[in-house]
């Protein structure tokens, strides 16, 4: 239990680190309309290209932010990105 604990703490101070060294990357997933077949929109979607442990799915650190408050800074990130 010390150890999950140990790596979570450690992923939070990456993942504030992550923002400042701008590891964070967008990518963009259209949005089609399957009657006509045009693209209506497009999703932005953030990834986290860890500098040393690759890249981390969001379903592994989308939840911790959400929990700690850096999903705000994360959201006014991906949205001056997108912008």
């Amino acid at each position: 239990m010390q150890a999950l604990v140990a790596q979570r703490t450690a992923l939070e101070l990456d993942l504030r680190h992550g923002l400042q060294r701008q590891e964070l990357v967008v990518y963009y997933q259209p949005v089609v309309d399957l009657r006509t077949g045009m693209v209506r929109k497009a999703e932005a979607l953030v990834r986290w290209n860890h500098d040393g442990r690759g890249q981390i799915l969001p379903l592994d650190f989308i939840p911790l932010a959400e929990d700690n408050g850096a999903i705000i800074d994360i959201g006014d990130w991906v949205f001056r990105e997108a912008a």
